[in-house]
């Protein structure tokens, strides 16, 4: 089968903006999955994953569609940046867009419709420190997709699944599972999975398994087993309340009980301590630096129950 790649243009008025899209299968096949890349600019990992998917892929045994929109927001692409400089606003935040708004909201808009010509959605999204690999749902999907997304999740084996709540429905993810009603999740990948090799070969196989699963591909020498998954549904943030020397006593993915000290923070006239407690019942380390500089207001970790 032919792949295609094309560019969906977009007039901006003081300029055109591109979105490149690969295209892979048959798109009369009425099991056709869209991929989104790099919503947020900076957030290029998910573009490794995919090269690698489409390098396992045999083409002639493609039963369905593919369509991966590679760079969802050029803009803060090209700027290396979560957001686009134009509007400061938060892409995964404007669904479903606006084509007579923002910048941003704009672009949201183009390539909400890219993924409605699809019936199965993943949106893939990088964290900004180590962590485990997570897929994240919504908690109030009452539609006639949450068992499709549920059985999807299932296939995917992240290390955990997140549900998120109602204010989250602007989300594209959110927006396309509730108010479109196609089923599919978000996915989490760790900063470093594209520089771990048996990770990233990790994420790689269970994105071709749930091709499988979704009788696109056929491919069943690739039908890997997978671990069960941890599901959250409420988690606890450390800002850095001050610039200084960050020191984990925990890693990502260790258990952790009410009272565990998760590392500390000492402050550039290297004597002050602030020392980070798991204040709740928080099971798991979801998220955390390494030993490391940072600024206050910067994001050291993340704990989950």
């Amino acid at each position: 089968m032919e792949r295609n790649f094309k560019y969906t243009n977009i007039d901006l008025g003081i300029l055109t903006v591109k979105i490149p899209i690969i295209e892979i299968g048959n798109k009369n096949s009425d099991k056709k999955l869209a991929i989104t890349c790099c919503v947020h600019g900076n957030e290029t990992s998910s573009l490794f994953i995919i090269n690698e998917v489409l390098n396992i892929i045999n083409e002639n045994l493609l039963k369905g569609y593919i369509k991966v929109i590679l760079i969802s927001n050029p803009i803060a692409n090209y700027f290396n940046k979560r957001c686009s400089p134009q509007d400061i606003q938060d892409m995964n935040r404007v669904a479903p867009g606006n084509n007579n708004g923002t910048v941003t909201e704009r672009i949201c808009r183009v390539v909400m419709n890219e993924i409605i010509s699809c019936n199965y959605y993943i949106d893939i999204h990088e964290w900004s420190l180590p962590s485990l690999l997570q897929g994240i749902v919504l908690e109030n999907s009452q539609n006639s997709t949450k068992e499709i997304s549920e059985k999807m999740i299932d296939v995917f084996k992240p290390d955990i699944l997140t549900v998120l709540d109602s204010k989250y429905i602007h989300s594209i993810y959110g927006f396309i599972n509730e108010k479109r009603q196609i089923p599919g999740f978000t996915i989490e990948l760790s900063s470093d999975t594209v520089n771990n090799k048996s990770e990233e070969e990790r994420v790689v196989k269970s994105l071709v398994n749930l091709l499988i699963y979704l009788d696109i591909y056929d491919d069943t020498k690739y039908n890997y087993p997978m671990d069960n998954y941890l599901v959250i549904k409420e988690v606890h943030r450390y800002i850095a309340q001050k610039s200084g020397l960050f020191f984990p006593d925990k890693k990502v993915g260790d258990n952790t009980k009410k009272g565990d000290r998760i590392g500390y923070l000492l402050d550039l006239n290297l004597n002050d301590k602030i020392e980070l407690y798991n204040v709740g019942d928080y099971t798991t380390v979801l998220e955390l630096l390494p030993k490391k500089y940072v600024n206050a207001g910067d994001l050291i970790g993340i704990i989950g129950k």
